[in-house]
């Protein structure tokens, strides 16, 4: 096997390209509503980017706990998963309470759910993957069951959904992290077929569950968690194919080799944003500042990725 999944990288690297240009975009009224996150029940390009991120955690975890495992034994990859996992979260909560001036962390942001189910969920990645997802319906089933039974004004209180929101957020997690499974031990053909089967199940589940229940990310409905699945399985598909036949976006890999270290500099470029830029700006100044955070970030992706320079926690 390659040391490193392109089509993984290319998958991490157009969320995170989505994400280096979204942010921008976002701070300014002048821009369309419908690149910004829906307001309720709905479902943007934007709301699909915290999705995808959990599931590349997903399927980068179960390959990193197992060479890790082999080569520093399990005491010290315990110790060091929940480092890095509780450093993100650390991160997290830091970055957000100085971007919002707020310490109530009622800004729950995708940092922090990955770092919680990171932490979350690394005993489960000890079992087979059928009982993870077993584990994570249920789990899902019953943060659904608490938003219905409740709990939305304490959920819709926090930005996508809380802590308690972890229980939603793992079931992507687990299925990214099963379908790795099945990558390493099926033969491509039959990957491929893993994945187009889950687009279309997962995207069967999301339009049959919308029927009964709003698409809600604020909420982290059942419809919603299942669209960002099949979308995320698409997305993952698509480049499975072209990498097939030798068509892969240098651009989108190298972003997504340096996933971390570009989010970390996008926190950056929309923290000095909103601090320093009117939120005035017409629509052709907005487009050209997305375009300089983008560049920024290109070329720090580039020089790193030309000296083989990954960051990682």
């Amino acid at each position: 096997m390659p040391t490193r999944w392109k089509a993984l990288d290319e998958f991490r690297g157009i969320s995170m390209l989505l994400l280096v240009l979204g942010n921008p975009l976002l701070l300014f009224p002048s821009m369309p509503a419908w690149l910004n996150h829906a307001p309720g029940n709905g479902l943007y390009v934007a709301d699909l980017i915290v999705p995808a991120f959990l599931f590349a955690i997903g399927l980068s975890y179960a390959i990193s706990l197992d060479r890790r495992t082999e080569t520093h034994g399990l005491m010290k990859t315990t110790v060091s998963f929940a480092r890095r996992y509780g450093l993100l979260l650390c991160f997290g909560l830091l970055g957000e309470a100085a971007m919002y001036r707020d310490f109530t962390f009622s800004h729950w942001g995708m940092l922090e759910a990955i770092g919680l189910c990171g932490i979350a969920l690394f005993p489960l990645m000890f079992v087979g993957p059928l009982v993870r997802l077993i584990i994570g319906g249920a789990c899902l089933l019953l943060w659904q069951a608490a938003v219905d039974g409740g709990y939305a004004a304490t959920a819709l209180s926090f930005d996508l959904g809380g802590p308690l929101a972890t229980l939603a957020w793992s079931f992507i997690v687990l299925v990214g992290s099963a379908l790795s499974h099945g990558r390493l031990r099926m033969s491509h053909r039959d990957f491929v077929v893993l994945l187009a089967g889950t687009v279309v199940v997962a995207g069967a589940a999301a339009w049959s569950a919308g029927l009964v229940i709003p698409v809600n990310k604020h909420l982290v409905t059942i419809p919603y968690v299942m669209a960002g699945i099949a979308v995320s399985s698409g997305a993952l598909l698509t480049f499975e194919l072209l990498a097939d036949y030798g068509i892969v976006s240098a651009v989108f890999e190298m972003f997504g080799k340096n996933a971390l270290l570009i989010y970390i500099v996008s926190g950056f470029e929309t923290l000095a944003i909103m601090q320093l830029v009117p939120q005035t700006l017409p629509v052709g100044s907005v487009l050209l500042l997305a375009l300089s955070a983008y560049v920024l970030c290109h070329v720090i992706a580039g020089v790193l990725d030309k000296k083989r320079i990954y960051v990682k926690i």
